[in-house]
């Protein structure tokens, strides 16, 4: 036991990355924090977490409190174990998986107790979407008390920077997996080299639109004079459908949510290697399944209601 006191706490019990998102206090105010728990016993309880019923747990809450008692020589540990003395059963809280997220447990604990300035927000929304990228800009907002477009705003310093990964999905304020709306810049690609011009011809339907290229054919000299020209012209006569026309009037609301899905969906598969690819195609398929059912039941309510329109 006196080599546990030597040691002290930090060399038995794991710190979760959570807590340091706060610096430890001075140790004046250490020393202080001390006096007043031997005066009045802990008032706020230590909060220790665990992913799952197999891993250690480890501090999430109550750094300063443990080092200050030791400080003024209360002994923390009895063993391994926190010391029954000091320690009731009500003043500890033992936490596992979903129970509790440490990164916003500890910002909740913590950001009340200590008056940030608006730079010093900033640097603590960084830090969660160093630790934790996959959370929404909204969540990240309500946790640390700021506007969702500060989040937004540093979340695209630090991607632009490299600090943190681009994601595709992230958790939302209830729990649920979105896909990430991105603008995205669409650039040319198999651009034709200047020293081999090809027309190109524009097809045009409410679908899709693309950009086709006919076969060229170069004149081989081992054909016959005006051989190649004849397969060419033979090409145009087999061709297949004639090209369709542009469809008169604009493009409705539906027709452009498609384009828009389509872009959004081909600029993610060329951001990731092509292996990912049926794992994108999945989770699309069960974004798609979700939203079908959504839009059914609404259409039930609707029919149930006899409501001609949507009131919001």
């Amino acid at each position: 036991m006196t080599e546990n006191k030597a040691k002290g706490w930090r060399n038995f019990i794991k710190v979760h990355p959570a807590a340091d998102l706060f610096p430890t206090m001075s140790e004046p105010e250490l020393r202080e924090l001390g006096e007043n728990i031997k005066r009045n016993g802990l008032r706020l309880p230590i909060c220790m977490w665990r992913p799952d019923k197999d891993s250690l747990y480890e501090l999430v809450d109550g750094r300063n409190r443990l080092t200050a008692m030791e400080l003024v020589g209360l002994r923390v540990l009895d063993g391994k174990h926190f010391n029954d003395r000091f320690f009731n059963p009500f003043q500890i809280n033992w936490y596992s998986g979903d129970e509790l997220d440490p990164w916003e447990f500890v910002v909740s604990a913590n950001i009340h107790r200590r008056h940030l300035s608006q730079a010093q927000k900033r640097d603590l929304v960084a830090k969660l979407l160093k630790a934790t990228p996959e959370k929404s800009n909204r969540r990240i907002a309500a946790t640390v008390g700021v506007d969702h477009k500060t989040v937004g705003a540093v979340r695209q310093e630090r991607e632009a920077s490299g600090d943190i990964p681009h994601v595709f999905t992230i958790t939302d304020t209830t729990g649920r997996q979105q896909p990430v709306g991105r603008k995205v810049r669409i650039t040319a690609e198999h651009r034709t080299p200047p020293e081999s011009p090809r027309r190109v011809r524009l097809v045009v339907t409410t679908e899709t639109i693309s950009i086709k290229a006919p076969p060229y054919l170069k004149d081989d000299p081992a054909m016959e004079p005006g051989e190649a020209v004849k397969i060419r012209e033979e090409r145009k006569q087999q061709a297949a459908p004639a090209p369709l026309k542009l469809v008169s009037g604009p493009i409705t609301p539906i027709e452009q949510g498609a384009m828009h899905l389509r872009q959004f969906v081909l600029e993610i598969a060329r951001a990731i290697p092509a292996e990912s690819w049926p794992a994108l195609i999945a989770e699309l398929r069960d974004g798609l399944a979700d939203i079908e059912q959504a839009l059914q039941q609404r259409a039930r309510e609707r029919a149930s209601t006899g409501a001609d329109h949507d009131d919001g």
